[in-house]
């Protein structure tokens, strides 16, 4: 199902409309030999490519949920394993695929440790009303949204990769790695998947899509684990045979508060839902009898940060 994403006039001068498949070029930074910054316990080159491999994860998620939000992505990484391109090889890999846009996905260091939080770059010499820059810009805003780190700024330095990029092309450095609150971020897994999905909603602002979690589909008793910070949403749905009993939603374990939101035929939100739970905790249960068939979707929100909790799914007849 083609994707059909209708733009403001108000917005046509900040965002560019997506009319199809989208591709986009991520770019881990360093790798191989060269380990990028390495403090706190934490490699560059290693949190880069997790980052990276979840905003693929991601994009190809929103590519597959037709429930109608989201984009259409297509993928070009310069690296997905342990090796180092080089710096000139990264922007023509994406230049060769056809790109139309490159993302490079850093991690910042200083001797002076308390220098902390998120900046992000274009190249410099360019106009802010240059693509390249809105297309920072619309990175930095999600990344400082979502992972709430000091905002040090929308930036421009001369940098290679993003010189010799063919089309409009952004670096993040989503924090300091020798900031010890920075890092303590990125050795979460859980705050690794909400960078990457600030990746994904700034690329999705860019195209003039409102930000969406893609709905990830659960198969019938099937316990899925889930983690997410407070204020932030994963999103499930099932299919439901006719002829059901009853269709049963249940949040177990782990830590902290995840709240639990179920309606049929769209995403849920605190207030537009058919059901929900919300305990002080991650016990969370949900029954509808008689469920009508098709798609129900799931929702568990970040009440407070949570983790290691399940969710489940169950239909009967």
């Amino acid at each position: 199902m083609r994707k059909t994403v209708v733009v403001p006039i108000a917005f046509l001068f900040l965002a560019i409309p997506m009319f199809a498949a989208t591709k986009v070029c991520i770019d881990p930074g360093h790798g191989g030999p060269d380990p990028g910054n390495s403090y706190n316990g934490i490699v560059e080159k290693d949190a880069t490519l997790d980052i990276a491999r979840l905003l693929r994860f991601w994009m190809q998620q929103d590519t597959a949920d037709t429930n109608g939000g989201g984009g259409t992505w297509g993928i070009v990484m310069t690296r997905d394993s342990d090796i180092d391109p080089g710096l000139a090889r990264r922007p023509i890999i994406a230049n060769e695929a056809g790109a139309d846009r490159f993302v490079s996905i850093h991690l910042n260091a200083a001797t002076n440790t308390t220098a902390c939080g998120t900046e992000t770059y274009c190249q410099e010499g360019l106009s802010d009303s240059s693509l390249s820059c809105i297309f920072r810009g619309h990175i930095h805003d999600q990344l400082i949204a979502g992972l709430k780190l000091i905002d040090r700024g929308k930036k421009k330095k001369n940098l290679q990769v993003l010189r010799d990029a063919q089309m409009p092309a952004a670096l993040s450095e989503g924090g300091f790695l020798s900031c010890a609150s920075d890092a303590a971020v990125f050795k979460n897994s859980t705050k690794k998947t909400e960078a990457a999905l600030s990746h994904l909603f700034g690329l999705q602002m860019h195209y003039s899509i409102t930000p969406y979690v893609p709905t990830l589909t659960l198969t019938n008793q099937t316990m899925t684990p889930v983690s997410a910070s407070q204020g932030w949403w994963r999103h499930y749905k099932i299919n439901v045979p006719s002829g059901q009993r009853t269709l049963t939603i249940t949040l177990s374990g782990g830590t902290g508060d995840g709240d639990l939101y179920v309606r049929r035929g769209n995403q849920p939100t605190t207030s537009t839902y058919g059901s929900r739970s919300r305990n002080a905790n991650n016990e969370e249960s949900i029954q509808i009898l008689s469920p009508q068939s098709g798609d129900w979707y799931i929702g568990v929100y970040g009440s407070k940060d949570f983790s290691a909790t399940s969710c489940k799914a169950r239909y009967s007849s």
